[in-house]
């Protein structure tokens, strides 16, 4: 440990390294609370807090960098009574708007490699919504009940999206916006986070 930041938030929970890496936006968790409003900025040059983004909903969770557009921030609200994903400008340290989805609890939010689509899976009630990045508006739910961890396969191609209390995890082609193969698993083996080896050719889930 060369240093401690002290934060004002409590329960600083995930680091989200903007392109470039000199900005980490980190979120605070407060467990089911609801309690947490903001979003702490810490300058990697200085290590120091530059700036807190208040917001309009509690909990800000998994958030996802714009392939695109390097100021372009996309969060979730974990909180039990929301369920948005909002659009952050990373530049100015502001909210710029959000997108009410069809569920709550919303977790993982996924966007596709060119930039224009997200995939927002919710942990709570509700399905994966498909967001259209430049109109913020949702354009198609695909039915994957409570798939609320997500992992993008290298390239682009598939989606991976676990529903822990389903047991199973689905292969969405991002293309098509549609489930391609459903994975099933053993009954409350809980399938949760993903990850790839092997250039992608090898899926990981946690049971």
């Amino acid at each position: 440990v060369v240093k401690l930041i002290k934060v004002n938030a409590t329960q600083p929970h995930h680091p989200w390294v903007a392109p470039g890496m000199r900005y980490v936006f980190i979120n605070h968790q407060s467990e089911g609370k609801g309690d947490h409003n903001v979003m702490t900025v810490i300058d990697s040059f200085t290590n120091e807090v530059v700036a807190e983004i208040k917001t309009d909903f509690d909990d800000p969770f998994h958030c996802s960098w714009s392939p695109i557009n390097a100021t372009l921030l996309l969060c979730s609200d974990l909180n039990p009574k929301g369920g948005y994903v909002y659009f952050i400008d990373s530049a100015k340290f502001t909210v710029k708007s959000k997108v009410k989805t069809n569920g709550h609890t919303a977790r993982d939010v996924i966007q596709s490699y060119d930039g224009k689509f997200a995939f927002v899976g919710h942990q709570g009630q509700g399905n994966v919504d498909v967001i259209d990045i430049a109109t913020a508006k949702i354009v198609k739910t695909i039915e994957c009940d409570r798939c609320g961890r997500m992992k993008m396969a290298p390239g682009g191609k598939y989606l991976f999206a676990s529903s822990p209390p389903n047991d199973f995890t689905a292969i969405v082609d991002t293309a098509k916006q549609e489930i391609v193969k459903k994975l099933t698993f053993d009954a409350k083996s809980g399938p949760g986070n993903i990850n790839f080896a092997g250039g992608g050719k090898v899926a990981m889930i946690g049971l």
